[in-house]
């Protein structure tokens, strides 16, 4: 890799990792693909690395993509080696997150579960569809809720309720799939989500 950064500032530079099918992975996330690119620089130390990250969650067709930056390409490879340790995937919207203190949620679903958890009162919490386990963000048209990942684990060619067995809205299969069988559509829709790091 040190041949493709050139030394000087006006030129960029690009190299490719391709890690789909490989050990390099997360929980409920495939990686696809790892872009690492900048301007030259004459010393590897200072060289300001951007790390592009593509990857899917679970069966979905929708590529996702993190961006990181880091000072010097021995901090980005080791931020790159640490990228499955240091995040996670919300279980209830499948937002990928900063993983810290072992939280199962994101900042908003960590507010939604606390004011679902108020509304509530003295009743039980509802239960994930697929999983059976507790759930508070997503609710199918039919009145049942379920955990995004889980949904997202499921058959894209079989999207039903698996209580009641009616069929997911198309503009929700779109959404979370990137495909909608219901219409014979096919995207490959792409999702940012940028992330600095010092």
């Amino acid at each position: 890799m040190r041949e493709e950064i050139p030394t000087s500032t006006t030129q960029k530079w690009e190299y490719e990792i391709d890690v789909a099918h490989s050990c390099f992975r997360l929980e409920h996330i495939s990686m696809d693909r790892v872009l690492l690119s900048g301007c030259g620089h004459e010393s590897l130390e200072e060289v300001v690395v951007r790390i592009e990250i593509n990857f899917r969650i679970e069966k979905s067709r929708m590529i996702r993509r993190v961006v990181l930056k880091k000072k010097g390409v021995q901090q980005a490879i080791t931020s790159l080696f640490h990228f499955p340790e240091h995040h996670a995937v919300c279980r209830e919207c499948g937002v990928l997150r900063l993983a810290e203190d072992d939280r199962a949620h994101c900042e908003s679903c960590l507010f939604l579960e606390v004011y679902s958890t108020m509304k509530r009162d003295n009743n039980p919490p509802e239960t994930c569809s697929i999983c059976q386990e507790p759930a508070f963000r997503t609710m199918l048209p039919c009145g049942h809720v379920f955990h995004m990942t889980c949904l997202l684990s499921m058959n894209p060619h079989q999207l039903r309720c698996p209580n009641c067995r009616e069929a997911l809205p198309s503009s929700m299969i779109r959404q979370c799939f990137g495909v909608c069988h219901h219409c014979g559509d096919e995207e490959d829709d792409e999702e940012d989500d940028d992330e600095d790091e010092g």
